[in-house]
């Protein structure tokens, strides 16, 4: 029984304590002030701002080249007010060194033929042969003239070097039994000669005969043969003329000149040479 009593009495204390404490805090509120409460004091003034960051220290001046010092005058005898110095002279930059151009040996000279041209002068006159004599024959077995087997003396060599038959593309070149000369001083054939006039003729007096002479004709061995040497034909018959025999008993005559003097040659055609008689 008493056990009962002590918790009943103890949950009775429990539920009151709370409700006391609650009637206290509502019951008991503070007496009303007779005067209102003066302001809270003004609150300190913020402090001041942080002084702006120091600015950059400013860059050095630049450097001044300091004037050249004058350039001392020699003492003259008398200087006029306000007289200055004359300026130096400006300073002048050499030209700058150029390389001289190479050394380039000229190229050696090269022969050139001198161009094509007609070598026969105008006609001159000529005695014609002697009644008493006759023509010689250019048909059937026929050498260079009646001196064939006598030329035998010096060489002139051609001032062009023709090796072998160099002046005919290297193709040897054969006399035509039916031209005059074998075509080597022009396109004469023997059945028209009669109707051509003749350019000289050379005189044989040991058997009467004469050799008659015609002109060069242009683009032919005898043409070449001519501009090689500088001979420059003339009619046969004069004195003191290069008398040249070529194929088939044909004869022309030129001007004698530093290269060719006067008298009797044979020509060669295989490299264009002309053979003295001894």
């Amino acid at each position: 029984m008493n056990g009962r009593l002590r918790c009943a009495f103890a949950l009775g204390l429990i539920a009151f304590v709370p409700a006391a404490t609650l009637a206290q805090n509502h019951g008991a509120q503070p007496p009303p002030a007779s005067h209102p409460a003066p302001p809270p004091p003004h609150a300190a003034p913020p402090p001041p701002h942080a002084a702006p960051p120091a600015p950059h220290a400013a860059p050095p001046p630049p450097r001044v080249a300091q004037p050249p010092k004058p350039v001392e005058q020699p003492v003259r005898g008398f200087n006029l007010p306000h007289e200055t110095p004359p300026a130096p002279p400006p300073h002048v930059n050499p030209p700058p060194h150029v390389n001289p151009p190479p050394h380039v040996n000229p190229a050696p000279p090269q022969h050139v033929n001198p161009p094509s041209q007609r070598v026969n002068p105008p006609p001159q006159h000529v005695n014609p042969p002697p009644r008493n004599y006759h023509q010689a024959t250019f048909y059937g077995n026929v050498n260079y003239g009646p001196y064939w087997n006598r030329f035998h003396g010096p060489v002139i060599v051609n001032p062009h070097p023709w090796n072998g038959w160099g002046w005919n593309n290297n193709v040897v070149w054969n006399p035509a039994p039916i031209y005059w000369g074998g075509g080597f001083w022009g396109p004469y054939a023997l059945a028209g000669l009669a109707g051509l006039t003749s350019y000289g003729s050379y005189l044989y007096d040991q058997n009467q005969q004469y050799y008659p002479s015609y002109a060069i004709a242009e683009n032919t061995p005898g043409e070449i043969l001519l501009q090689n040497y500088g001979l420059q034909q003339t009619q046969c018959g004069q004195p003191n003329l290069v008398v040249i025999w070529g194929p088939r008993n044909s004869v022309i005559c030129a001007y004698p000149n530093n290269a060719v003097g006067p008298g009797m040659y044979q020509v060669n055609p295989t490299n264009l040479t002309l053979v003295s008689m001894v």
